[in-house]
């Protein structure tokens, strides 16, 4: 896609489980039953997303801006923000051996009603790897699984159990 808006549709924004580069795209204003009422990619589908923004979705499940099941998800100058998920993940949703690169952009001013208003990751073996040049404003991350790993610009933080983080 080059420039392109994805608003007000009645199922979430975009649903991927083949392979799938935005540039430039704004997905915003969608609201979902579902999980992932921005952005949902599945069944090893992958999204690539560079630049644009995906905000004000709403989710009455999980992910309001972004939901990764057994995917994988790579952002790169993409503002998340302003999402909400009645469950958990109000930015981003990760989960089932997922596999979400945050290279630049930001996550800020996300909600979720339960935890992970910025990113939940519930997933053994999902991978959330966070650049330096990613900026986490105002949200913050839960991790709430075995073996779940997040890295940051270089060091790795392996969770056993959601209170038990190893450096």
């Amino acid at each position: 896609f080059g420039k392109s808006s994805f608003q007000n549709m009645a199922k979430g924004g975009v649903e991927v489980r083949g392979k799938l580069e935005l540039n430039d795209v704004v997905i915003c204003n969608n609201n979902t039953k579902n999980s992932g009422a921005g952005v949902y990619v599945a069944n090893g589908g992958e999204v690539i997303m560079n630049g644009g923004a995906v905000y004000n979705n709403r989710s009455a499940l999980r992910g309001g801006g972004i939901c990764v099941s057994d995917a994988t998800l790579t952002i790169s100058g993409t503002n998340i923000y302003n999402n909400k998920a009645a469950n958990h993940g109000g930015g981003i949703y990760v989960q089932n051996k997922s596999l979400v690169s945050l290279k630049s952009g930001k996550v800020t001013k996300n909600r979720s009603d339960a935890n992970g208003d910025g990113i939940y990751i519930l997933s053994a073996d999902s991978q959330v790897k966070i650049a330096e040049s990613f900026y986490l404003g105002g949200n913050d991350i839960k991790v709430d699984n075995v073996n779940a790993v997040v890295k940051f610009t270089g060091k790795s933080m392996k969770y056993h159990s959601a209170s038990d983080p190893v450096l």
